[in-house]
């Protein structure tokens, strides 16, 4: 009887621990999917928060390129805020995924946030001194004033000194030749000096825009040389030459104007800035942002052995 009883015993025994085993492992392979789930939750946050990121950090980079490339004051300063406001909201996103990596991050990856934060400064630095410079807008201005009431201007001159050119084309003035000679050559000055305007706004080096600077300097003497050699061959009271002169004056105060706004460059500068300097920020950070991506979907791969075991 008592074999009986020790054997039965045994059984319930060997049974009990069965079922322990059995409830244990259940157990533990609950809380391992739940620790799966968990992380899994875990890497599509911290990822979509990397998306919204590179979300925001696009949408801030194009503002500023629309903000250089605009055609008016108006647009400049409408894209140059949107890109602020993108900007701000890449650094909002920049803190909530460094709080999920806090918590849930390796050390890799928290050193590589590391990276794409000096990334995001980087371009944030840039943008305060290349966004001032865009909405400025004086390449524009200047461009406006040659194209429209310096061109009207060196017009009115050209076509005062043609009507005396022609007068001395028909004989009928004294010293008809130096007044052809004369009008002909403050003419074309006139015109060499708004065809050197043009480049002038375009240049980016103040090497080259002293050059130019130099040579319709030179040019505004001859012609003033010539309207003075005109004056004595016709006298004070010419309608003509009175024309020429006075719009020869609203020329050269426009010329001054054109070439202030010229030498403050803020379109070429804004534009080079963007190209060069502030490319090479956002490559940098998109860059670390592929980085943290790659270590992020790693985990997955790492772990995967772990719970196969």
């Amino acid at each position: 009887m008592a074999t009986k009883r020790n054997s039965k015993d045994l059984a319930w025994v060997s049974g009990g621990l069965v079922v322990l085993v059995a409830v244990t492992l259940l157990v533990l392979h609950y809380n391992r999917a739940l620790d799966v789930a968990a992380r899994s939750a875990s890497r599509t946050d911290r990822t979509e928060q990397l998306a919204h990121l590179r979300v925001a950090l696009s949408a801030a980079s194009e503002a500023e390129k629309c903000a250089v490339m605009a055609t008016s004051d108006e647009e400049s300063r409408k894209f140059a805020d949107q890109s602020r406001a993108a900007s701000a909201t890449a650094a909002q996103a920049r803190d909530a995924l460094g709080a999920l990596l806090a918590g849930n991050g390796t050390d890799e990856q928290r050193k590589i946030l590391v990276k794409i934060s000096e990334a995001l400064s980087q371009c944030r630095k840039i943008d305060d001194g290349l966004l001032a410079l865009a909405v400025e807008n004086s390449n524009l201005k200047a461009n406006d004033l040659a194209f429209g009431p310096a061109v009207e201007a060196a017009t009115t001159v050209d076509d005062a000194l043609t009507n005396i050119m022609k007068k001395g084309a028909d004989g009928s003035t004294a010293n008809a030749r130096q007044l052809m000679f004369r009008a002909a050559d403050a003419r074309d000055g006139v015109l060499r000096t708004l065809s050197m305007l043009a480049p002038h706004i375009a240049e980016q080096s103040d090497a080259k825009m002293d050059e130019l600077d130099a040579k319709i300097a030179a040019q505004d003497q001859q012609v003033d040389g010539d309207l003075k050699a005109l004056e004595s061959l016709l006298g004070r009271r010419n309608r003509d030459l009175e024309t020429a002169t006075a719009q020869f004056g609203v020329f050269l105060e426009l010329k001054e104007r054109i070439i202030a706004l010229s030498r403050q460059n803020t379109n070429v500068r804004s534009l080079l800035t963007s190209i060069n300097e502030k490319s090479a920020a956002v490559q940098a950070c998109q860059r670390a942002m592929d980085e943290l991506e790659r270590a992020i979907a790693a985990e997955a791969a790492d772990q995967a052995p772990v719970y196969a075991r």
